[in-house]
C-alpha cells in the first residue's frame, strides 16, 4: 500500500511539474508573440515613415521642377505636413484601388482643417497686436 501511494505521489508531482512548467512556457510563448507583434508593428510603422518621407521628397522635387520652391525639406516640414504624407500611405495602404483624385481629396480635407486653424490664430495675433509679422 506504502509502495502505492509513493508511486501515486510520484504520478502527481510529475504532472504538477509537467504543469508548472507547461504554464511557464505558455506565458515565455506569449510573451515572445507581444514582443514580436511589436517587433513587427515597429517595422511597419517605420516604413510607413520612410515611405511617406520619400512621397513628400518626391513631390518637393515635383513642385520645385514647376517653379514652386515654398515646400520644404521633410526634417523642416511642419508636423501636419509630415503626419499629412503619413495619412496618405496609410489611405492608399487601406484603399490600394483609390486614384489619385481620391488621395487628393483626402489631403485637402486636412490641409483645409490645419488651414481654417491657422487663419484663426492669424485673426486672433492680429486683434492683439495690429503690426505682428505673421510670416514668423
Amino acid at each position: 500500500m506504502e509502495e502505492i501511494e509513493s508511486q501515486l505521489k510520484s504520478q502527481v508531482k510529475l504532472a504538477l511539474d509537467t504543469m508548472t512548467l507547461s504554464e511557464e512556457k505558455y506565458r515565455s510563448e506569449t510573451e515572445a508573440n507581444r514582443l514580436m507583434d511589436t517587433h513587427i508593428n515597429n517595422i511597419i510603422e517605420d516604413a510607413k515613415n520612410k515611405l511617406a518621407r520619400k512621397c513628400h521628397e518626391l513631390n518637393r522635387a515635383y513642385c520645385k521642377a514647376l517653379g514652386d520652391s515654398s515646400q520644404l525639406p521633410w526634417e523642416s516640414a511642419p508636423e501636419w505636413v509630415r503626419q499629412s504624407a503619413i495619412a496618405g500611405v496609410n489611405f492608399h495602404i487601406d484603399h490600394p484601388e483609390a486614384r489619385a483624385d481620391s488621395s487628393h481629396e483626402s489631403w485637402m480635407k486636412m490641409k483645409v482643417a490645419v488651414t481654417n486653424g491657422a487663419k484663426v490664430i492669424h485673426i486672433r495675433r492680429l486683434k492683439l497686436d495690429p503690426g505682428v509679422n505673421l510670416l514668423s
